[in-house]
């Protein structure tokens, strides 16, 4: 069994430094960076204090990604299929695909799951 090795602790300066210094400016920098900043204050202000929860699609490939954003929009699969220009059958693919990552059996339960962010 291979353990994560453990990183070696940061200060507060440390983390500050890191968080005003130059980076690129996208969505995804930011909720790095912030999702860095969450974990530090984890330890002393309690896990569930610091907790952050990563923004609907996020890490998912680039098409279940678009997939999963429609069907957040409510376009149904044909839609989906349409608007991507893949077939109803791919998006179907995709649509599974989505259920298995997000632990959930129906269209309900991702949609409910997403709703309560």
């Amino acid at each position: 069994m291979n353990k994560r090795p453990r990183t070696p602790r940061q200060s507060p300066g440390d983390v500050f430094m890191r968080l005003n210094a130059p980076v690129e400016n996208t969505a995804a920098s930011r909720r790095r960076l912030v999702a860095e900043f969450c974990r530090f204050l984890a330890a002393p202000a309690g896990a569930h204090l610091a907790k952050i929860d990563p923004a609907p699609g996020e890490g998912l490939p680039r098409r279940l990604a678009q997939t999963f954003e429609r069907l957040l929009a409510g376009d149904s699969e044909k839609q989906v299929a349409a608007q991507l220009g893949l077939s109803r059958h791919t998006i179907h693919v995709y649509v599974k695909a989505l259920y298995k990552h997000f632990n959930v059996g129906t269209r309900a339960e991702l949609l409910a799951l997403h709703i309560k962010r």
